[in-house]
């Protein structure tokens, strides 16, 4: 019989599939359903504005069994997110012992207090992540209140990472939001990727700070695009 196959076969079958047919494959019986678990949540994707993100972020707070499956998790926060109480269960996250690689896109906390609760769970339960990338967006005064209406990014603190990617329109305006997460990985850094801005003097001076600064860094700003 199929079920009999030794779950690496399985893996390697289910890793072929499409979402949707390993979530059929999940309903054949409870021995698939553990399998296929594997493959339909070691990549995640969450969206404010959509009603099943909150479905998921309860599942993954409920049950850690399902939550240590995910590997990497996308989170995209729309403008209209902004002025709402947060979206963002940072409890959903503590179970996810192999995630290595997390990314945010958009404004994820609206406020410090938010932000420091998911930033401690990302320091005492995510032992394998490695990997961080923000994307930022401007903002306009109607939907940034309370926040710089201009710019705004968050200011984490994850020790242990090797590479991060950290595109925001304020990263050179307001530095000290990115320096906190720089320096708690100063000694495991490998890659920073940063979008430099169209000047070559200044870009050559972060590089050179960069590779100053972090001794295992092997790639540092972007070249700017000119």
């Amino acid at each position: 019989m199929m079920v009999s196959l030794p779950p690496e076969i399985w893996n390697i079958i289910l890793n072929k599939l499409l979402r949707r047919d390993q979530v059929r494959v999940s309903q054949a019986s409870s021995h698939l359903c553990a399998l296929a678990r594997r493959c339909i949540f070691r990549e995640v994707q969450l969206w404010s504005d959509k009603n099943i993100s909150q479905v998921i972020l309860a599942l993954f707070a409920n049950d850690y069994s399902v939550a240590i499956h995910v590997e990497r998790l996308y989170i995209h926060t729309g403008k209209n997110a902004v002025n709402k109480p947060a979206w963002l269960n940072p409890d959903a996250l503590a179970g996810m012992k192999r995630l290595y690689h997390i990314s945010f896109t958009g404004m994820p906390f609206y406020t410090k207090e938010d932000q420091d609760k998911f930033n401690q769970v990302m320091l005492v339960s995510l032992p394998a992540l490695k990997r961080l990338e923000y994307m930022g967006e401007r903002w306009s005064p109607s939907t940034a209140r309370g926040l710089d209406p201009l710019s705004y990014s968050p200011s984490l603190e994850v020790k242990g990472l090797e590479e991060i990617t950290w595109n925001a329109p304020d990263t050179f305006t307001h530095p000290s939001y990115i320096l906190p997460i720089f320096t708690a990985s100063f000694s495991t850094l490998v890659q920073i990727h940063i979008p430099a801005p169209a000047r070559d003097s200044l870009h050559n001076t972060l590089t050179q700070f960069f590779a100053f600064r972090f001794p295992c860094l092997s790639t540092s700003v972007t070249p700017p695009d000119l």
